[in-house]
């Protein structure tokens, strides 16, 4: 035993605290010019191709939207959709303007709104069709989902697609227990 000790304290691995190893806070958070923390706005260095050079913030905004067009199947359709969403969720936007907008959205989703449900953005794009939708459209939205409804059902943004069929739907539709576990108090 005394042994190891002897050998931890000839390294030079003691337990005690010196001045010399603590950080100090302020040197380890460095400040911009305006006083902001290490995360500026500025221009930065990009890497792009193999050739670094420096880019300005809208530069890089747009590199990020090209990679994400890349990368994601549905990105431009999913940001004209969240364009449409905007406009739509806004409390002033007139219910037959809504209506209007509720079709033309599913027009443009037709055949994929279950493949969609499932992601972030496009999941909130369902749900407002689901509540500003006419009957007729929540009947196509819940036909194109059914077939992944337990999928959805258990997706980190799909079940509040699922939640949201599930508490806009007619009471003689789904069996008690269901409906009464998505209503509070009789309300939707």
């Amino acid at each position: 035993m005394s042994g190891k000790k002897d050998a931890t304290k000839s390294e030079g691995q003691s337990r005690k605290r010196t001045p010399s190893r603590v950080k100090d806070i302020d040197s380890h958070h460095k400040k911009s010019k305006h006083g902001a923390n290490s995360l500026s706005v500025g221009p930065k260095k990009v890497e792009a191709g193999g050739n670094t050079k420096v880019m300005s913030k809208k530069e890089r905004n747009e590199l990020t939207k090209q990679r994400k067009a890349r990368s994601q199947k549905n990105f431009d359709l999913i940001q004209q959709a969240v364009a449409d969403w905007e406009k739509l969720r806004h409390h002033d936007t007139p219910s037959e303007t809504r209506s209007q907008m509720v079709t033309m959205l599913l027009k443009k989703l037709d055949g994929r709104v279950a493949e969609l449900a499932g992601s972030h953005s496009a999941s909130r794009v369902v749900q407002a069709c689901i509540k500003y939708g006419k009957a007729s459209d929540r009947e196509i939205v819940f036909k194109q989902v059914e077939p992944k409804l337990l999928e959805l059902s258990k997706s980190p943004y799909g079940r509040f697609v699922v939640s949201k069929l599930i508490s806009v739907a007619p009471k003689k539709s789904i069996p008690g227990k269901y409906h009464d576990a998505t209503c509070v108090n009789g309300q939707r």
